[in-house]
């Protein structure tokens, strides 16, 4: 299953990544139920109901990583920013290796894009890109927030990285156009999650 996360209504996006697929310790059926639950809302969009199926897991199992960048999304989905911040903090706090922290990073800076806090959001997708290098998904997401900061020489080298860390086709296209044209970057974009990379479908 293809795991690219967002469009853009431009053709370029941010992209979240892989999910690593992280619920934590010692699962009992309740909590197993409650984040089987939230997964299945979300990914039907039933965002109020998966919101409160991860809410209940989180209680039944703090550490729930997993629950945590679900719940992000379904947040954002029904117009909680804070709520969606939150999460994605929280989810930083429970990861248990670079890799999920660099996602859990990259997460919350598709976030503050999508509140238009951009110079924020430069400092959540550079931290995962330092925790978490070999993802092409990373360097293109920075390159992009530096492109629509018209910081077009510092996203240069982003975009040379995105290609050679093997990307997929799509990322690929998008990182050869920018680095061609970098202001075809700088037009208005809003992302659309892909829930099931969340939540590690």
């Amino acid at each position: 299953m293809n795991r690219i996360a967002l469009i853009t209504l431009t053709g370029f996006s941010l992209m979240t990544g892989t999910a690593p697929a992280q619920v934590g310790s010692g699962s009992n059926p309740a909590f197993t139920e409650q984040f089987e639950a939230g997964k299945h809302a979300l990914n039907e969009r039933r965002y109020k109901d998966a919101a409160g199926a991860f809410k209940k897991a989180v209680k039944l199992q703090p550490d729930c990583y997993a629950c945590y960048t679900g719940l992000a999304a379904a947040n954002l989905k029904l117009g909680d920013g804070k709520g969606a911040l939150e999460s994605c903090d929280k989810a930083i706090a429970t990861a248990k290796d670079d890799s999920s922290r660099a996602y859990a990073h990259n997460l919350k800076g598709n976030i503050l894009i999508a509140k238009a806090e951009i110079g924020a959001a430069e400092g959540e997708v550079r931290m995962a890109v330092q925790l978490d290098g070999t993802l092409a998904t990373y360097h293109l997401n920075l390159a992009t927030v530096l492109i629509r900061q018209s910081k077009d020489e510092a996203a240069k080298p982003e975009l040379e990285a995105c290609l050679s860390a093997k990307p997929t086709p799509d990322v690929a296209k998008m990182a050869q156009v920018l680095l061609a044209d970098p202001r075809r970057g700088r037009d208005t974009f809003a992302p659309e999650f892909n829930v099931k990379a969340l939540t590690g479908e």
